[in-house]
């Protein structure tokens, strides 16, 4: 998922157990519903760039 998404656009209860994800980070809002990082194993490059707002 790679988008300028001002709100999530993929929502946790649409995606089956098991499903991966990747996401890359947007300049103006989460793309992906919070409840899919809270569920999920999060894997990234910078775990600075990861928690700093853009």
């Amino acid at each position: 998922c790679c988008t300028d998404a001002r709100e999530p656009i993929i929502r946790r209860d649409w995606l089956a157990p098991g499903t991966h994800v990747t996401a890359v980070g947007g300049t103006f809002g989460p793309e992906l519903d919070p409840g899919i990082v809270a569920a999920g194993s999060v894997f990234v490059e910078s775990r600075v760039a990861a928690v700093s707002p853009p």
